[in-house]
């Protein structure tokens, strides 16, 4: 489904960065297990684009998850995505998770600008 790397590495939380797996070895060590409000926001004006795939990869975790549409212009510094519940239960999803968004994104965005300069040409 995800198309670059492996569905199965995704979903298992495996496509993170490093830093993410010590947070949790780290947390939950200490036994730690904070409920946490987490948003995504960009500094670009731009289209939405692959909530589907965030949310599927988010599917049957304890979270709750809000979002914008796909195909959704929004601003600089707007959350276009927010989590809600304990760190554990995403963290090392969230390289994927702005990886998905800011690929998919970017490629809708970049459509969009050339369809607009295209002029309703072809």
């Amino acid at each position: 489904m995800f198309g670059i790397i492996d569905d199965d590495t995704i979903l298992g939380g495996l496509s993170t960065d490093i830093y993410f797996l010590r947070t949790e070895e780290v947390l939950a060590n200490k036994g730690i297990t904070p409920n946490v409000v987490a948003e995504v926001t960009t500094p670009a004006t731009e289209i939405l684009s692959a909530v589907d795939d965030v949310v599927h990869l988010l599917k049957g975790k304890p979270l709750d998850v809000y979002a914008m549409e796909s195909g959704t212009l929004f601003y600089p510094r707007e959350p276009v995505l927010y989590i809600e519940g304990r760190y554990l239960d995403f963290a090392r999803y969230e390289t994927s998770i702005l990886s998905l968004l800011c690929h998919a994104s970017g490629i809708a965005t970049k459509a969009f600008k050339i369809k607009a300069a295209a002029g309703g040409r072809g």
